[in-house]
């Protein structure tokens, strides 16, 4: 919840934004309110870990993309040990083994993988398109 003290026109009092951030350092004004370093994400975009912690994976968006020949793919967590990479279109095996290796290095040993083929674009009903999804409602 936070609370924008700089928008005097039209200020946002305890707005629920349901991004996870990490603390930032004392504010230079002398306010001794909380602070924000930077945003690390929402929630339901983290994957839950066996070990607990919930964290983006570290996947390289980049990579994949490149190896697809587009970025039009989601990494999901399905359940507390799967992960599913939903790819548009079509993979071929050799693709398949390449994009398996970028998100088994996000990820570790710590889910079993598979790679599912879809027909359409993966876009949210706002026409976004998000990386990774936490599926588990967890």
């Amino acid at each position: 919840v936070i609370t924008n003290l700089g928008r005097m026109a039209s200020p946002v009092i305890r707005y629920r934004t349901g991004d996870f951030v990490e603390a930032g350092p004392p504010c230079s004004c002398g306010r001794c309110l909380p602070t924000i370093a930077r945003i690390v994400g929402r929630r339901e975009h983290m994957f839950l870990f066996p070990d607990g912690t919930r964290a983006l994976p570290a996947i390289d968006r980049v990579a994949i993309s490149e190896a697809l020949g587009h970025d039009h793919w989601v990494l999901v967590q399905t359940d507390e040990r799967t992960a599913e990479l939903r790819v548009a279109g079509s993979a071929s095996p050799e693709q398949q083994a390449i994009l398996l290796r970028h998100v088994q290095a996000a990820l570790g040993s710590c889910f079993a993988m598979r790679i599912a083929v879809v027909a359409a674009p993966l876009l949210t009903s706002g026409s976004k398109r998000h990386f990774t999804v936490n599926a588990t409602g967890r």
